[in-house]
Parts: structure tokens; sequence; C-alpha cells
């Protein structure tokens, strides 16, 4: 008897600890009354909030290496620069979206350009391609250039 006595105790202190001090995990979905997956009140659910004004480590299919990307973001303006044949990026923001051009070599190699910010602001990932290319169905597959914010 004393040896269940024991045991009840421990599991209703166990329960009364996990249902007070557990709040799940940080950085994850909390679990709504409804059992459905909601973000905490304190998280945003968008990314109006967060700027693209940073410093990147970059990569690009076809470029192989890693590549510092400096952008700068005024209102919905964004401008920057890469350091691979003198690249410029320039561009607009909509919600976590910014779109754009990219531009090497004096001009002599541009085209479209399209990221999306992570709900978190430390990465990004999108797509690339050359003037001229069908980027309505470039944008259909697999992102082309990823980044993380290092500053």
């Amino acid at each position: 008897m004393k040896r269940l006595t024991v045991i009840l105790m421990v599991l209703v202190l166990c329960s009364a600890a996990l249902s007070a001090g557990c709040t799940g995990i940080p950085g994850m979905p909390k679990i709504g009354s409804s059992g459905s997956a909601s973000p905490a009140a304190t998280e945003p659910t968008g990314m109006a909030g967060t700027s693209w004004t940073g410093t990147f480590m970059t990569t690009w299919s076809g470029g192989g290496h890693d590549v510092r990307m400096e952008l700068v973001q005024t209102k919905n303006m964004v401008t920057g620069s890469y350091e691979y044949n003198g690249g410029t990026i320039t561009g607009t923001v909509q919600g976590n979206r910014l779109s754009g051009t990219w531009t090497e070599d004096n001009g002599a190699s541009k085209g479209p350009v399209a990221f999306d910010m992570a709900p978190d602001g430390k990465t990004f990932s999108g797509w690339w391609d050359y003037e001229g290319s069908d980027f309505a169905e470039t944008i259909k597959g697999d992102p082309t250039w990823t980044g993380i914010r290092v500053a």
C-alpha cells in the first residue's frame, strides 16, 4: 500500500510539473487548444518586420563555391553586391519575397532573381536564371540560390 501511494504521488507531481512548465520546444509551433499548430503569440507570422539588410554567405547552382553577398533594404527596395564578377542585385520586397535582377561583368550577364526569406530571417532560398529565360518555369523547380545570414 505504501508503495502504491508513493507511485501515485510521483505520477501526480510529474503531471503537475509537466503541465506547469512544459511550453514546447523553442522555435517550434505551439499546439493550440483545438489541437492544431499555431505560431506563438510573440513570434511574427510573416516577414513584414524582417529586413533584407545584412551580409549573407551564398551558393548557387553552377557556382560550386560560397560567395559573400551584402544587401541593403530601404523601404521595399533592395540593392546589393556579391563577390563574383562584380555581381549586383537590385529588387523589391513583397512579403517575404525579394524579386529583381542580378547583373555581372558590367551588365554583360544578367537575369531575373527571386529569393524567399525564411520566417526566422536567418536564411533565404530562391532562383536565378539568365535574361530571356522562362523564369516562371524556373521558379517551379528546386531553389538554385541559397544564403545564410552572417551579419
